[in-house]
């Protein structure tokens, strides 16, 4: 039956628009990568198929070795994981940052379709794609916590959701949500607020962002924080400015550790 519906009534990409066959696969050959790329790609494959057409699911690019072991940004060429320059002249508030993959194309498109259009169905196949590399490198480590990066209430009014806290939300919604070796910790939206209302930091170099977002976020409970590991979420991390704000209030009242998790990186 759902192949008759997908015949006459052709759904169409989330990310470019275009009516497409959500049956169609990508090639092997595009998929060959080693091994931590390829594991990356095929579960994008895998979970964004019903969504988005070949060309773009083709366009996907995942963050892999060798990256940057604390801000996570990636490197060009072959080696290992080491810091980046920034990262040793002057080491983020944060612990460590990972994101899926690259922000652009059809990444850069979902997450704008999400996020300023409100197609709210891809909050679920986002969601489960970042529980799904979550589980994979980092599912081990024994966070007490997971707070999406809150937005200021009045963003909150004019867009209608936080698209960090969707999907997240999501998580606990997953079939894989409730797998025993590995138990999700909570998910916190009212101890991390956003008190300081900001301008776009679109188009802001490393240090204007950090200008403009200083000072932004408090914590509610100082009780909550004290003491435990936590899991930041949100949907792009571009500088690291906001995630760093982050962590300085929550490290402020001694969150032992503090951790970044993003759909993609610029």
């Amino acid at each position: 039956m759902a192949g008759i519906m997908n015949a006459l009534y052709p759904p169409r990409c989330r990310s470019c628009g275009q009516l497409f066959n959500p049956n169609g696969l990508i090639p092997d050959a595009l998929i060959e990568a080693p091994n931590e790329a390829r594991w990356i790609k095929r579960a994008f494959e895998r979970i964004m198929r019903p969504w988005v057409c070949v060309p773009c699911r083709s366009e996907f690019v995942p963050i892999v070795s060798p990256k940057c072991t604390v801000c996570g940004v990636p490197f060009d060429g072959k080696g290992i994981d080491h810091l980046c320059g920034r990262c040793i002249n002057k080491k983020p508030l944060f612990d460590q940052a990972r994101s899926v993959g690259l922000y652009g194309g059809s990444m850069m498109g979902l997450v704008h379709r999400l996020k300023y259009q409100r197609r709210m169905e891809l909050g679920r196949p986002l969601g489960r794609l970042l529980l799904t590399v979550w589980r994979r490198f980092w599912g081990a480590e024994n966070y007490d916590l997971i707070i999406p990066v809150p937005l200021h209430p009045k963003k909150i009014r004019q867009r209608g959701f936080n698209q960090a806290a969707f999907m997240a939300s999501q998580w606990y919604s997953s079939p894989s949500a409730h797998i025993v070796e590995q138990p999700l910790p909570p998910m916190a939206t009212d101890l991390l607020k956003r008190v300081k209302q900001t301008p776009s930091l679109t188009g802001l170099n490393r240090n204007e962002r950090r200008v403009v977002i200083r000072g932004a976020f408090s914590v509610t409970d100082p009780k909550q924080i004290k003491k435990r590991k936590i899991l930041l979420i949100d949907d792009v991390c571009t500088t690291g400015a906001t995630a760093n704000e982050c962590a300085k209030a929550l490290k402020k009242h001694n969150a032992q550790k503090v951790d970044l998790l993003t759909l993609a990186r610029t």
